[in-house]
């Protein structure tokens, strides 16, 4: 469990930041990037720094600025996997029969699989980065399998605290319920590509934890 009062620091960090990036100017997205990135290598929730993200930024440019973030940070995770913490990664994997079932899933399937886990996460982020990092998969399918499988949500937590600042500060120039009826409309093609990710990569878990039981018992 995260400290209760690095917790809190970070909390407060986040109420600070548009503060920040606008004393950083030019250099305040690097600055967003950069703290997000910590947050999230340190396994914080990141769904807040994603709609601070979307109201700081707005859209595009809050959303591009979240996906360089996680993605930074699960390439700490993943480049550790493979140096540092290789040793506690191999235990992590030999003592839990579903992260090993994921690693094995990935060795077979590669990028189609890391892409599924990222749409749909069958484990948490950082968890999931360690077993991605114990795969022989190439740094490269790693890369943009986390890019375009975490893309959709991103998209949607960063556009939701986006439209919701415009509304609340009367920026907006088209009636309030056209960006309810987009909301329901993107929520729902959310849903329907994270159900399609879940069964197919349930699929592939199960297929792969029988094979193992069929191994073990001949």
């Amino acid at each position: 469990a995260l400290d209760p009062n690095l917790v809190g620091w970070f909390a407060d960090q986040l109420t600070q930041m548009p503060g920040r990036v606008a004393e950083y100017g030019a250099l305040g997205p690097l600055y967003f990037v950069a703290m997000a990135a910590l947050a999230e290598s340190l396994t914080f929730p990141v769904t807040p720094v994603m709609l601070t993200s979307g109201y700081i930024f707005g859209m595009p440019e809050g959303t591009a600025v979240m996906l360089v973030s996680m993605s930074c940070a699960a390439s700490i995770h993943f480049v550790l996997s493979r140096t540092l913490l290789r040793p506690a990664a191999e235990r992590l994997v030999a003592g839990n029969t579903k992260v090993r079932a994921v690693n094995t899933a990935v060795e077979r399937e590669g990028f189609r699989l890391m892409f599924l886990l990222r749409l749909e996460p069958l484990l948490p982020s950082s968890i999931t980065n360690f077993a991605f990092g114990l795969s022989t998969a190439s740094y490269t399918e790693f890369l943009a399998a986390t890019l375009l499988g975490y893309a959709p949500y991103t998209l949607a937590v960063v556009a939701s605290a986006t439209v919701l600042k415009d509304v609340m500060g009367d920026g907006v120039d088209k009636p309030w319920y056209l960006y309810v009826a987009g909301a329901v409309l993107y929520a729902g093609l959310l849903w329907l590509i994270t159900d399609i990710a879940s069964k197919a990569v349930d699929e592939a878990i199960r297929d792969e934890e029988g094979a193992s039981e069929l191994a073990a018992a001949a």
